[in-house]
């Protein structure tokens, strides 16, 4: 009996070949109707990420949100790398502070990654919804101008972001490159990031989101091999800075321009914080200098501030885990405090039509 049920239940037939298509197809359907931006954004951006640590998978998430809800009557967005993203005590409190310094309530959007490249920083701004009012703050190194157009065949070929916009596929177009597909369908266009978070997807009936955390707070400081390994993969990066920083300032510029719309919509430049203990020889002094020239250039011609808050939050190396990442939950609050006060004016600027309303 059982060798003849095996038989039936393998033996090719029509029946069999359309049930597998219709299941197929219902299984496709299901996907264009539910696994969207649009719908995806209800969710808590925990669920798209697949640890703790999975910087990109949560903002995914933050960007599905962005992309399917209005914009807030006042927000301020931080974007930039891991040296950013640990120089942030909390964004509950960030917002809670702002609100109470600005007097309307303060919306805080984290668009934050480790190693976040500008071309991800595109992409991501590319979400903010229309409209938007605030200020924007792009962290930015060294490190994120060294950065050659290598490292977008890269994220082409294995993008970490599951959401961008148009203006990341005209830097695509403008670096030579062929841009990905997109016709309209999320689930096709960014199939790579569906497929490798499949079980985050499952997860939303499963368990409970991911709560991300930072990396090196309450760490003690790197091993002294540690650092230099860490020391030594930045002096390999910044090695090409001289090849890439006219592309990269250029691809700034353009960012910064798409973005900002004065009086409603600020762009603050803020660098990246350094351990004052590990500065000297960290970087190429020729790239360094050039990079310092090059922001305050730019923040002159497009009339934006550069913000170093490093020595107004008084951070010693004792706050450092290593070279560019801070540890120390009394530095962050400083840092996050030094920020908070720079913040004020630009917010109440960018808030003032509002109040008069």
């Amino acid at each position: 009996m059982w060798r003849h049920f095996v038989h039936g239940a393998t033996r090719p037939s029509v029946a069999a070949l359309w049930g597998t298509l219709g299941v197929l197809l219902f299984w496709a359907a299901c996907a264009a109707c539910f696994v969207r931006p649009s719908v995806l954004g209800g969710l808590d951006p925990g669920y798209f990420a697949r640890t703790d640590t999975d910087d990109f998978g949560h903002l995914t998430g933050t960007l599905f949100g962005l992309h399917s809800r209005p914009a807030p009557p006042l927000s301020l967005t931080l974007v930039g790398a891991s040296a950013t993203r640990e120089s942030v005590d909390d964004e509950r409190r960030l917002a809670s502070a702002l609100s109470t310094e600005v007097g309307a309530e303060v919306e805080v959007v984290d668009l934050t990654a480790g190693a976040l490249t500008l071309w991800e920083m595109i992409g991501a701004l590319d979400v903010l919804p229309t409209g938007s009012r605030g200020v924007v703050v792009l962290g930015i190194g060294p490190r994120t101008m060294a950065t050659g157009t290598d490292r977008l065949k890269e994220l082409l070929e294995a993008p970490r972001l599951g959401l961008d916009g148009e203006s990341l596929l005209d830097e695509i177009r403008r670096a030579g490159l062929t841009e990905p597909r997109r016709t309209g369908l999320w689930v096709y266009d960014h199939a790579q990031f569906f497929l490798s978070h499949v079980y985050c997807f499952a997860r939303v009936f499963l368990g409970p989101a991911a709560l991300l955390r930072h990396r090196y707070t309450g760490h003690r400081a790197a091993t002294d091999v540690r650092q230099g390994a860490l020391d030594e993969r930045l002096r390999d990066t910044m090695q090409v800075y001289f090849e890439n920083a006219d592309e990269n300032f250029a691809r700034l510029e353009r960012l910064i321009s798409r973005v900002r719309v004065p009086g409603r919509l600020e762009v603050v430049l803020l660098l990246a914080p350094m351990n004052p203990s590990r500065s000297a020889g960290l970087y190429d002094e020729r790239a360094t200098s050039d990079f310092k020239v090059r922001l305050e250039g730019l923040s002159q011609k497009l009339g934006v501030e550069l913000w170093a808050l490093d020595g107004e939050a008084a951070l010693g190396a004792d706050d450092f885990f290593d070279s560019v990442h801070l540890r120390s939950a009394d530095g962050q609050r400083r840092y996050t405090d030094r920020l908070i006060a720079r913040l004020r004016a630009p917010l109440r600027s960018t808030s003032a039509e509002a109040f008069r309303r």
